[in-house]
């Protein structure tokens, strides 16, 4: 059957774009992938673990980091009118 799992293993409801950031965890540079598919987003912006922005890159599927020091980042990536956050590891 063509059943969707998450990262940890859990099914996942199939119609539901799934956005991951990856490689997760990475040394600096990311990219968006939505469905298994690179992602173009219009903004994606990138909050350390205290919730201040950091970066933001705009039309992209892809984002360097490398400047910043390793540690636990949460992002948001804006595609049309819709917004996806969750977390990532920068090495």
């Amino acid at each position: 059957s063509n059943k969707g799992y998450c990262a940890s293993g859990a099914q996942m409801q199939l119609g539901i774009p799934t956005v991951v950031i990856y490689p997760n965890p990475g040394s600096g540079v990311f990219r968006c992938k939505m469905n298994d598919e690179l992602l173009l987003a219009d903004d994606i912006v990138i909050f350390n673990n205290s919730g201040a922005r950091v970066a933001h890159f705009s039309n992209t599927n892809t984002f360097n980091i490398s400047n910043l020091s390793g540690g636990l980042y949460l992002y948001q990536i804006i595609t049309g009118k819709t917004s996806f956050r969750g977390k990532f590891i920068k090495q």
